[in-house]
């Protein structure tokens, strides 16, 4: 199933986080619900909102930014299929674009799907032309059909030309060598460790949960070793993890499939950063951390405001509730909460919790 979107925005490749969360800060003033991934390719993000594609970019094109490059609403999202692509066009063209207007189609393909840009602009604009009575305008249109190809996933929109917003990047650096984060969620860990340095110390051992791609791991390895670090997850961690760092153990498991013959003896840390419903990933991190955490050990997970896959609305009210609800069952389960941290490099709808096992 396709996950609709209502803006793309594109920024430097590397500073995908960056851009997240300079968009969560200025959308979330109205839509507190706001969702911005970035996507399997570099410097590409997808906005999900209740807000209208065209507010969304108004929005975005009026705040003082410093990484976006452009953005574009986005009124459809198809499956990479050149009919569905034609089809939907067309139809947002019949009910956008008057007889007497012109148009231009502009496809931006990405991936490698069975069909050309140049294929999806002939198409489109020879099925819109006929539809619409309107003519083509290469140069100075008054309607752009505007078609954003990822691999699988096509948005399309039908908007005037100044709906597309090229924005000055204000700030580009490059990482430090050996700095550059596997993903966001490292630099959450990395955040977490300046506050709270005694959670990885040396010669730890460390289960996390929900490891891959590896940034908790990359985080935590030289920071306890010799301590090892126990990477629990059935997908794979980036390749820098393995390569750089000898004292991890990769366990390619779900978190609650996890046996004791799966780690030798008690840890000092568990770490837990489960993209599941804050409830669900308490348990879940707590069933592992009565069963492998000594005594005095620590707890660190992510509490996320996430939506229910059984009932497609969100578990609690807000993530203060979701907080509330996840210190409950800590202290329940007889931990004591040491702290709950809203960390620069947290989204919007999560807080990270801290506590130990008394």
């Amino acid at each position: 199933m396709i996950q609709p979107f209502q803006a793309l925005v594109t920024c430097p490749a590397g500073f995908e986080f960056e851009c997240v969360r300079e968009l969560e800060r200025i959308l979330s003033e109205k839509d507190e619900f706001v969702e911005v991934e970035p996507t399997y390719f570099k410097g590409v993000l997808v906005v999900r909102s209740d807000l209208d594609p065209e507010e969304i970019v108004r929005t975005v094109a009026e705040a003082d930014t410093d990484w976006v490059a452009r953005i574009a609403p986005i009124h459809r999202t198809v499956r990479a299929d050149l009919r569905s692509i034609v089809r939907t066009a067309t139809a947002l063209a019949e009910r956008r674009i008057p007889e007497d207007a012109t148009f231009a189609v502009r496809c931006r393909r990405r991936g490698d799907p069975p069909f050309s840009s140049k294929d999806v602009e002939v198409e489109v604009g020879d099925a819109v032309r006929k539809a619409t009575g309107a003519s083509v305008d290469l140069e100075n249109p008054d309607y752009l059909v505007w078609v954003e190809v990822l691999q699988d996933t096509v948005g399309i929109a039908v908007t005037t030309p100044d709906m597309i917003v090229s924005k000055e990047v204000k700030r580009v650096r490059k990482w430090a060598p050996g700095r550059r984060p596997i993903n966001r969620s490292q630099l959450k860990m990395r955040e977490l460790l300046k506050k709270h340095p005694y959670l990885a110390r040396e010669g730890v051992d460390v289960i996390d949960l929900g490891a891959a791609p590896g940034g908790w791991t990359h985080e935590l390895a030289p920071r306890v070793a010799p301590g090892r670090v126990y990477a629990v997850d059935p997908g794979d961690l980036h390749p820098r993890v393995l390569k750089e760092h000898d004292n991890v153990v990769h366990i390619r498991k779900k978190a609650e499939d996890l046996e004791e013959s799966d780690i030798p003896g008690t840890v000092g840390l568990v770490t837990s950063d489960l993209n599941r419903v804050h409830t669900e990933a308490a348990k879940v991190t707590l069933d592992v951390a009565d069963k492998f955490l000594e005594p005095g050990g620590f707890v660190v997970q992510t509490v996320k405001l996430a939506v229910d896959p059984e009932t497609g609305e969100y578990a609690a009210p807000d993530v203060e509730t979701a907080v509330t609800e996840t210190e409950l069952e800590y202290e329940r389960r007889g931990y004591e909460v040491v702290a709950v941290e809203d960390l620069k490099s947290n989204t919007p709808n999560e807080r990270t919790l801290v506590a130990r096992k008394i």
